[in-house]
């Protein structure tokens, strides 16, 4: 019984290669359980990711959303005003979060570069003389703390798209209140 599971197993996990005129005839390539070779599923091309590449668009997109329309309530954006005082409030009310994101994005730029590296370095340094433990230390230098960070790098073009989208919105909306209501 043993060894005719065994057996079984056996013929599952393998299949008779493709007869390419070589005269070994006893040539197996592993398959898998959906009866597929390896090179069949290598010639299989996956996507590059699974969707959540566009999540952190998404998200600052419905983030900056939020903004321009609670800037546009405070501002009065939902009132019944002239046409020239809304087309000022929602100008106002795309620019700044979109400008906001901007800079956040450059910041995030800047820090990629190595620009804050050592400002970071100083003050982790500082706060662990007031540790206990002084010896747990996670870099020996800078040069290790700088390299580590080089390491861990954060996309920010999310953040420059986006926030310049919704800058370009309310610039384009400040050139139609400077056109028509000048």
């Amino acid at each position: 019984m043993k060894r005719e599971k065994d057996e079984r197993e056996q013929n599952n996990t393998t299949a008779p290669a493709a007869d390419n005129g070589s005269t070994v005839a006893d040539t197996t390539e592993p398959v898998d359980k959906d009866n597929t070779t390896v090179a069949q599923q290598n010639s299989v091309k996956k996507p590059a990711n699974d969707g959540k590449r566009w999540l952190p668009y998404v998200i600052t997109a419905a983030a900056l959303a939020v903004m321009v329309v609670l800037i546009g309530w405070v501002q009065g954006g939902f009132s019944d005003a002239a046409a020239q005082t809304l087309v000022g409030y929602w100008s106002d009310a795309f620019f700044v979060p979109g400008i906001l994101c901007v800079c956040f994005g450059l910041l995030l730029l800047a820090s990629n570069g190595g620009a804050f590296d050592m400002l970071s370095y100083a003050f982790k340094s500082l706060f662990r003389l007031f540790k206990k433990d002084v010896v747990d230390r996670k870099y020996g230098g800078y040069y290790e703390y700088s390299q580590a960070r080089k390491a861990k790098k954060r996309s920010f073009a999310y953040m420059l798209i986006v926030g310049g989208a919704y800058t370009l919105v309310g610039i384009a909306l400040l050139v139609v209140y400077s056109v028509c209501f000048d």
